[in-house]
Parts: structure tokens; C-alpha cells; sequence
């Protein structure tokens, strides 16, 4: 009887044991080409502190170009798709901040017309103006 309580029990601790140990090693192997490409990028991303601007330019661009899964064709525009772009956007109804729903930008103008300022975002953060506008508001900011 003490015979078939041990032999469970070996079972048992051998399938389990048997799981452990052996192996090893960091996985690449099994990785894609792409997987490791991303997974280099990702290393010079996690520690930028020595690393120049292009090194950081690459790594971004080399990550976007791995997880990036939408479409890679051109957009086919023309003048006319331009247009009605331009003209939905900036209807041309605005004559200058006055009517613009900007009046955080009108307290950096100043008398000059130069622009230089900074104002909360509404949710968080802040942003910075330069630039520069004549006496109806139109200009560069």
C-alpha cells in the first residue's frame, strides 16, 4: 500500500520538476526580423541620455515604420481637393483674432503688433506665441 502512495507522488513531483531548468538563453532567436528591429529601437528610445538627435530621429522613425498598420499609398491631391480643404478649414469668415475664438492670443499682442506669450491649456499644459500681425489681426503667430 505505501508502494502506490509513492508512486503518484513521484509522478507528480517529476512532471512537475520536469518543467524547470533547461533552456535559457534571451529569445531572439524566435524573434522576427521586424521584432528585432522594434525591440532596438525601443532599447534606444528606454534610455535617450547618450544618444545624439539623428540616433533618436532613427529609432522613432524605425519604430513607426514597424508598428505602423495602415495604408502606405499616397493621397492622390489635387488643386481643386486643396481648395475645398483650405476653404473648409479657414472659411475666410475671420477678419483677425477679434472674430477668432482666440482671445487668450489678443493679451500677447502688443502695440507694435508683436506677439510673445504663454497661456494655459485648457486641460493641461501651456503654449507659447511669437509672432508677428498688422492693425486687422493678420499676420504670422
Amino acid at each position: 500500500m505505501n508502494k502506490f502512495k509513492v508512486t503518484p507522488l513521484m509522478i507528480a513531483l517529476t512532471a512537475i520538476l520536469s518543467g524547470c531548468g533547461g533552456g535559457g538563453g534571451d529569445g531572439d532567436q524566435s524573434l522576427t526580423e521586424q521584432q528585432k528591429q522594434e525591440k532596438a529601437a525601443v532599447s534606444v528610445l528606454d534610455d535617450p541620455s547618450n544618444k545624439s538627435i539623428a540616433e533618436l530621429s532613427q529609432a522613432t522613425k524605425a519604430l513607426i515604420s514597424a508598428r505602423y498598420k495602415g495604408a502606405t499609398t499616397p493621397a492622390d491631391l489635387d488643386d481643386e481637393l486643396l481648395r475645398k480643404g483650405f476653404t473648409h478649414l479657414f472659411d475666410g469668415s475671420t477678419a483677425g483674432f477679434s472674430d477668432m475664438d482666440m482671445p487668450y492670443l489678443q493679451n500677447h499682442v502688443s502695440s507694435d503688433g508683436s506677439i510673445s506669450g504663454t497661456s494655459q491649456c485648457p486641460t493641461s499644459g501651456q503654449v507659447s506665441y511669437q509672432g508677428k500681425v498688422d492693425r486687422q489681426g493678420n499676420g504670422a503667430v
